[in-house]
């Protein structure tokens, strides 16, 4: 089976696969890509051009006769923050094509948080605290996006035509810390203090900024349980932590 996975780079596209140059701004290169492969799976950075470009991906797709396309879209897509809003724009483009297909809704990446401590960390942390304003937000890690994506291209006749919420934990930026004071020897965990947090927030782009208090006004509903009937070993925030 030859898969083809965009964003190879990225955090849901990192894989052990062989790479093809391309861009999602070159139709020729798409079609080059597209030739003779059994299923993709559509991963992008969130940028202006996305819609754009997942648009074109869906259409090159439909074009050359993909067998079957995964799309990895997000929870909550179509909702206002603009990260969100323009990925349900691309999944009824999925739904429409005619191609076999699943759509997976990932939330918030565990990656977006440094299991070493260091100074990024200790701003992410302060970052979130303060968009969430003690609420909790569900994440998940990219290796079980991964699982789930995989399991898609496996069994295609199964998993045609769903759409798949991703979670693996549902958590507070205060739970957070003490599951990485646990797993690191019992340290306590810094977090940057909320009036620097709010004068970063306040210097962010509009989109992010956004995106980050959406979290905490509005955030993601997915069915933890659920999730877990479907995939025993979803990694919790603390599996994640001591994994390799």
């Amino acid at each position: 089976m030859i898969v083809l996975i965009t964003g190879a780079t990225g955090k849901q596209g990192s894989a052990g696969v062989h790479l093809i140059q391309g861009s999602f701004e070159d139709r020729s290169s798409l079609l080059h890509a597209l030739k003779n492969v059994d299923a993709a799976f559509l991963v992008q950075a969130d940028s202006p051009n996305e819609v754009e470009q997942g648009l074109r991906f869906v259409e090159v797709a439909k074009e050359v006769g993909l067998p079957f396309l995964v799309y990895g879209s997000a929870e909550g897509a179509g909702a206002n923050p603009p990260a969100l809003k323009g990925k349900l724009e691309i999944e009824e483009a999925v739904k429409a094509s005619g191609l076999g297909y699943a759509i997976l809704h990932p939330v918030a990446f565990f990656e977006n948080f440094r299991k070493e401590e260091g100074w990024e960390r200790w701003l992410y942390l302060g970052l979130f605290e303060a968009a969430l304003k003690g609420r909790k937000m569900q994440m998940v890690s990219t290796t079980d996006i991964a699982h789930f994506a995989t399991k898609a291209i496996e069994n295609p006749k199964e998993i045609d035509g769903r759409v798949i919420p991703i979670a693996g934990d549902d958590l507070t930026i205060e739970e957070a810390c003490k599951i990485y004071g646990k797993v690191q020897g019992g340290t306590k965990v810094s977090r940057a203090p909320r009036w620097i947090s709010r004068i970063v927030l306040a210097l962010l782009p509009a989109d992010l900024r956004q995106l980050l208090f959406w979290f905490g006004e509005v955030g993601y509903k997915v069915d933890l349980g659920a999730v877990r009937k479907e995939h025993e070993g979803v990694r919790s925030f603390e599996d994640w932590l001591v994994a390799e």
